[in-house]
């Protein structure tokens, strides 16, 4: 025979899975149809273009690989080298003086 205390225990977990069961499908109903794919541009970068990104995004891999395939130059890694050291630097301490040391 059941007690009082053990026909409320099993009330109220019962009562808590149907609540979790209801949110879990109105949270997962909400959402219409799945998300467009972000598309990223893998073109070309110029070197104006770069410097024109946001400064968040200009230092990314993916967009300083995009400028070398802009520049056939830069193909060589002496080049780059070069480029990293006399463009990407400055530029780099241009968009974040706070983090170059001695300032």
């Amino acid at each position: 025979m059941h007690s009082g205390f053990d026909l409320f225990f099993e009330r109220d977990i019962t009562m808590r899975l149907l609540i979790g069961i209801i949110l879990i499908a109105a949270v997962g109903c909400s959402g219409g149809g799945p998300a467009e794919p972000v598309e990223f541009d893998n073109s070309p970068l110029t070197l104006e273009a770069w410097k024109a990104l946001d400064r968040l995004e200009k230092y990314d891999f993916e967009n300083l690989e995009r400028v070398r395939e802009g520049d056939p130059k830069l193909k060589s890694e002496k080049n780059w080298g070069i480029f990293m050291q006399r463009v990407v630097v400055p530029e780099r301490k241009k968009d974040f003086p706070e983090s170059t040391p001695g300032n």
